[in-house]
């Protein structure tokens, strides 16, 4: 070879400070396509904190990213929509509008992302530190299949919003609009001893979903915080789902829906090794929230370490349901004391009992079960009374009693003006009684 020779390169400097993505724009910090922009800095990566202010238009393509190089708490990327008009991104046939593969520190903030035939943003392979913002997400809104995608969907596969495995940690999704998919917002973990852990999810408007509004499933250290859900589309559908899951806080939510408005499943049972016994260092809560079901209010089945304030619970069938405990026992089979506070106002049933005096408490419909020989629940209900007036001849102190709660052991003397709104103050203790 006769020199001298010149060797082009993609990549003579990596990114750092503002760049625009406009195709009317001009200059050496401005990239005309979004996949041009997204391409560079998945090829070449960040020398410091990079910033892309996408301009007003409708952009085909996918913000794709993997681990982007040089990317950490101090360098990292924000993809800011425009302060007026609308910056639209259509996933390109076969792709998602953002896939954070991998990636880490990665903020979208004010763009409409849209994906009529899959998801929306998918993260997979431990993905960290991803903040969504006042983004419009909008997927699917007619289908009937999970296969049409999810909003956001953190899973293993593509082509399915509940695969499991380690998939992101550490993501904030905050006052977004949500719209359509199978799922709105759906966040899957590896399994019961291997969780993903700290989501903050507040102030979104999640609609027009066929089954679930938001699902989490093997996860932990949850804010669930202040989203306006609205009814499923499906008859059986759920507003908020969480399975699987401990150390959470879930206040002032509106959670509609057909069949659940609320279903927690094994609330802080399963520790790291994915054996019952979890201890958390401080008691889940569950306040504020107004939760209307067609079946149930809200139904909440093993629950340890959480305490309920100020929810409305309401449902045709039952306001709410406390399932069977699955705690672990000691070796020695003492007691194992955990306790639950079910206190506040609540509306149990928000229908009018029909039964007579003698069966005023059956006519609420609050059915606590829970595990002991018998199936029963061994727990005592304390300062019961109406919100309108305080009409009772005494208060019944209830140990064992049946599931539809009329075993006060002698009758609840109360006018009969139909009970629908009370006030619970419950003390729950959990354990093998012999």
């Amino acid at each position: 070879m006769v020199g001298p020779v010149t060797i082009k390169t993609d990549c003579l400097a990596q990114l750092s400070g503002t760049y625009t993505i406009d195709a009317n724009g001009t200059g050496a910090n401005n990239f005309a396509t979004l996949d041009s922009a997204t391409q560079f800095l998945a090829g070449c990566g960040i020398s410091g904190p990079v910033t892309f202010n996408v301009a007003a238009g409708t952009y085909t393509g996918s913000i794709n990213l993997a681990t982007v190089i040089g990317g950490s708490s101090t360098n990292t990327v924000t993809i800011n929509g425009p302060a007026t008009g609308v910056a639209k991104i259509n996933a390109s046939a076969g792709q998602t509008a953002a896939t954070f593969d991998g990636t880490s520190y990665v903020t979208l903030n004010n763009l409409t992302l849209s994906n009529q035939m899959g998801h929306v943003i998918w993260m997979v392979n431990g993905a960290e530190y991803i903040t969504v913002n006042g983004c419009k997400i909008l997927g699917d809104t007619v289908g009937t299949s999970s296969t049409t995608g999810t909003p956001i969907a953190i899973s293993a596969l593509s082509t399915s919003p509940t695969s499991y495995g380690l998939n992101a940690n550490h993501i904030t999704i905050t006052n977004n609009v949500v719209k359509g998919g199978y799922y709105g917002i759906v966040v899957n973990g590896a399994s019961a001893g291997s969780k993903v852990q700290d989501f903050t999810i507040t102030g979104n408007d999640v609609s027009l979903q066929y089954f679930y509004n938001i699902r989490t499933y093997y996860a932990e250290d949850l804010t669930i915080n202040d989203n306006n859900c609205h009814d499923t589309r499906s008859t059986g559908g759920y507003g908020l789902m969480v399975y699987y899951s401990n150390d959470f806080e879930i206040v002032g939510n509106n959670l509609p829906s057909k069949s659940y408005g609320l279903y927690l499943y094994y609330a802080n049972v399963y520790n790291s090794s994915g054996a019952t016994g979890y201890t958390p260092t401080t008691q889940s809560l569950v306040a504020n929230n107004m939760v209307k079901g067609s079946t149930y209010g809200a139904y909440m089945y093993s629950p340890r370490y959480v305490d309920f304030y100020y929810n409305t619970f309401a449902g045709t069938t039952y306001g709410a349901y406390i399932g069977n405990h699955h705690g672990s026992r000691s070796t020695n089979d003492e007691p194992e004391h955990e306790e639950q506070h079910l206190h506040g106002v609540y509306e149990l049933l928000g229908v009018r009992p029909n039964c007579a005096v003698e069966c005023a408490w059956l006519g609420l419909q609050l059915v606590l079960h829970g595990w002991r020989e018998s199936g029963l629940l061994w727990l005592g209900l304390h300062h019961v009374e109406r919100l309108a007036d305080s009409q009772f001849s005494h208060q019944c102190q209830l140990g064992e009693f049946t599931s539809d709660l009329h075993g006060c052991g002698r009758p609840c003397t109360w006018s009969r003006v139909p009970i629908t709104w009370v006030r619970l103050f419950i003390r729950h203790h959990h354990g093998h009684r012999r």
